[in-house]
């Protein structure tokens, strides 16, 4: 079998959404002791809209991670790239005979992919689709099923 890569930009939602929640509260804070005594409305619209955004902004960079998954005959290496902030998590290698099947998500604001392995544990890939992201997540999603059935028939036939 022929080794495929995927060079994927992950998105942790959970970690998003308390960093948003964090910097929206310091950015209130900032607000009230400093915006709201500004009697120009429209001004103080902009500036909020301008935080709102900037919050935003550093929510999304501090949660976005690479990854490298390698396809291979031993299963799916997974090499982290790029980490999320305060991840520690290492590289790791999911064998063909642990993986159950495969299926794929999408919200409004994140693409979600899930990998069920025999044991009960979902591997999972957020990936946001809110901006545009030139990576081969799709390219991922449209081959791994394939490539699934086609190790699982040949494992089969092996046995």
């Amino acid at each position: 079998m022929k080794i495929k890569e995927y060079n994927i930009k992950v998105h942790s939602i959970s970690r998003f959404l308390i960093g948003l929640g964090i910097f929206m509260n310091l950015n209130l804070i900032l607000c009230f002791d400093y915006l709201y005594n500004i009697d120009n409305k429209i001004i103080l619209f902009i500036q909020s809209l301008i935080l709102f955004i900037f919050s935003c902004y550093l929510s999304h960079y501090l949660t976005f991670g690479k990854i490298r998954l390698k396809i291979t005959n031993k299963g799916i290496e997974h090499i982290w790239v790029k980490r999320f902030l305060f991840n520690k998590e290492p590289n790791f290698i999911i064998p063909w005979n642990r993986i159950v099947d495969f299926e794929t998500t999408s919200h409004q604001l994140f693409d979600q992919t899930f990998i069920n392995l025999t044991n009960q544990i979902r591997y999972k890939i957020n990936r946001c689709n809110a901006i545009l992201i030139k990576d081969d997540f799709k390219a991922f999603v449209k081959e791994f099923p394939e490539l699934l059935k086609t190790h699982k028939q040949g494992g089969q036939k092996n046995i």
